[in-house]
């Protein structure tokens, strides 16, 4: 159960030396595929991201798609950021830049998804500071550990991560992504020597000092939409639609 964020780390520092027992893995494209291969020398099967088919079915229903605007309380006359964050031992991306994101609410809809182990008090990662955040504030939360993603994905025009495999799920359903850097990364041995990192060179990406995060929605995305081209096929190969059937048909 590894995500495209990989890396060397990911499969030993917290110690999962069961990876040695399987017979094959499935990878989300040929980028983790080559990483695991390297590790493992295992036979590899490339799926994509079965979870996400629903996306590619539903994209053009308007109707679906004006129905979870309901859902999930959108304004229409605004465009609808999806802040999605993960957890992290050494930060929290959401007590950052919390503020700033507050900034962005009289003019976009901010749903924020925290990562759910950050706000449930029966884990360790728990944050009761995040927690207190994400619910007195006007942002839109989805707290749901069972949330279907794709949904989120299909009502968004941008979305803002950090670290982790929704870099790479956004960067899937081919949305407009926008990266939250963080000085504290280097500390967390499997993030920072993951694709996480590379993947910076494809997307825009903002620091810790950077005051006026509404800038980058009306900025000349042009050479933004090429890198993000260039990332996917890097990512993804040609795989999108159908991941699901491709796995069974595997299987």
């Amino acid at each position: 159960m590894y995500g495209a964020d990989a890396g060397v780390n990911s499969f030993y520092e917290y110690g999962n030396n069961y990876n040695e027992l399987f017979d094959i893995f499935f990878c989300h494209g040929p980028r983790d595929a080559e990483i695991t291969k390297g590790l493992f020398d295992k036979p590899i099967f490339i799926m994509g991201y079965p979870r996400y088919d629903n996306f590619f079915e539903k994209i053009d229903d308007s109707v679906y798609k004006n129905n979870l605007c309901e859902k999930y309380l959108i304004d229409n006359n605004k465009k609808t950021v999806l802040w999605i964050t993960t957890v992290n031992k050494h930060f929290s991306t959401i007590e950052t830049y919390s503020e700033r994101m507050k900034n962005l609410l009289g003019s976009y809809n901010v749903i924020v998804r925290p990562h759910p182990l950050e706000i449930d008090p029966q884990y360790s990662r728990f944050n009761q500071n995040v927690l207190k955040i994400v619910s007195n504030e006007n942002f839109l939360l989805c707290d749901d550990r069972y949330q279907e993603m794709a949904e989120l994905y299909l009502i968004s025009n941008f979305v803002f991560c950090d670290y982790g495999g929704s870099i790479f799920s956004a960067l899937y359903m081919d949305k407009r992504i926008i990266l939250l850097n963080h000085e504290e990364v280097e500390k967390d041995l499997v993030v920072s020597s993951s694709t996480s990192m590379e993947a910076r060179e494809y997307f825009p990406s903002i620091n810790q000092d950077d005051d006026n995060l509404s800038s980058y929605f009306d900025m000349d995305w042009a050479q933004w939409d090429k890198a993000r081209e260039k990332a996917r096929k890097h990512y993804f190969g040609k795989i999108n639609t159908d991941a699901s059937k491709r796995s069974a048909l595997y299987l």
